[in-house]
């Protein structure tokens, strides 16, 4: 029988915005989406009620959410976002694929840009507490985001 496949690619391609980039130790939480419009793979934070998820930006940062294809009908893209009400799949510890809305720097510190949609190590976006840039990217490409849990702290 002949070989199908005569070619292997160095390592493998980058992954989609809010999929897990290795099969490290990781953790998901579940919420519910306080607002429509959460896109795959973009921050998140506690929302006004129990077990609720909102846009991340000054507040308890919860995690990134990950994609979720049965939300969607069709190809994921980045205009895909969660509705009011939905399940959120956040991941809160792990290594998580997200899109790069100017230059990332592997080992560097992550913000947020929200009116671009995308992560960049400028500081003039929103910093994402415990994260790192576990590869390195460009403008509208996709790079891995490290996320180490951070526990709470005692109360005062």
């Amino acid at each position: 029988m002949p070989m199908l496949q005569t070619t292997w690619a160095e390592k493998p391609l980058p992954g989609t915005a809010g999929r897990r980039a290795n099969s490290e130790e990781w953790n998901t939480i579940t919420r519910v989406a306080q607002v429509a419009g959460i896109g795959f793979g973009h921050p998140v934070q506690r929302g006004t009620a129990d077990d609720q998820a909102n846009k991340f930006t000054t507040g308890k940062f919860l995690g990134i959410t990950e994609q979720d294809v049965t939300v969607v009908d069709g190809p994921v893209d980045a205009a895909q976002e969660y509705p009011l009400g939905a399940n959120l799949p956040i991941c809160d510890m792990g290594t998580i694929w997200a899109k790069a809305s100017g230059a990332c720097t592997a080992g560097g510190l992550v913000y947020w840009d929200a009116a671009a949609k995308g992560y960049s190590n400028t500081a003039s976006g929103t910093l994402i507490p415990g994260a790192e840039f576990d590869s390195t990217a460009a403008a509208n490409g996709v790079v891995k985001i490290r996320l180490r849990r951070t526990p709470a702290a005692p109360a005062a």
